[in-house]
């Protein structure tokens, strides 16, 4: 997300446990990257926040005076109840300083959701996100028997290719 000197901008999606029992509580894991950027003299916030009935979790970032840290890669922890919606935010502040109009700050975040490994329970629950929101790997990488079976299916059609081509022997 991007947004103008003196501007402020939010992204919100919901998310929800399911499996298990309804009401069992959950421990969710948020793997994230949050990095702010300014240019020319800018002033920029970001807060990644994230919101349960069981509590918030959140993380901010900045490259003012007021922070130390432009950038965060870590994990937050928040608890939550099998069959709730929870809410993750973004929030971005740019701002200009020592008189400069121009100046623009952006932030990126790259948060995923999932149980906590280390609960007993955790293979029977999974998190479902709001329509258009990824979670998780875009695309998995095949098991290797898959790989050799399509490996021998295509030198056998090349093989018939090629017969073919030649005529029978």
């Amino acid at each position: 997300m991007s947004v103008p000197a003196n501007s402020f901008g939010t992204l919100s999606y919901s998310f929800e446990v399911v499996g298990g029992h309804a009401g069992n509580l959950v421990p969710l894991d948020i793997d994230a990257l949050l990095e702010t950027f300014a240019t020319n003299l800018g002033r920029v916030f970001a807060e990644i926040g994230v919101h349960t009935s069981q509590g918030t979790a959140s993380m901010t970032v900045c490259n003012t005076n007021e922070c130390t840290d432009t950038s965060f890669t870590g994990a937050l922890h928040i608890n939550t109840l099998s069959g709730e919606v929870g809410t993750l935010n973004l929030e971005v502040e740019a701002g200009a300083s020592f008189g400069s109009s121009a100046s623009t700050g952006s932030a990126t975040a790259d948060p995923r959701i999932y149980v906590d490994p280390g609960f007993a329970n955790a293979g029977a629950y999974s998190i479902v996100v709001s329509d258009g929101v990824g979670n998780g790997p875009v695309s998995p990488v095949p098991e290797p028997s898959t790989a050799a079976l399509l490996t021998v299916g295509l030198a056998g059609l090349a093989r018939l290719r090629r017969r073919r081509s030649v005529g029978p022997s």
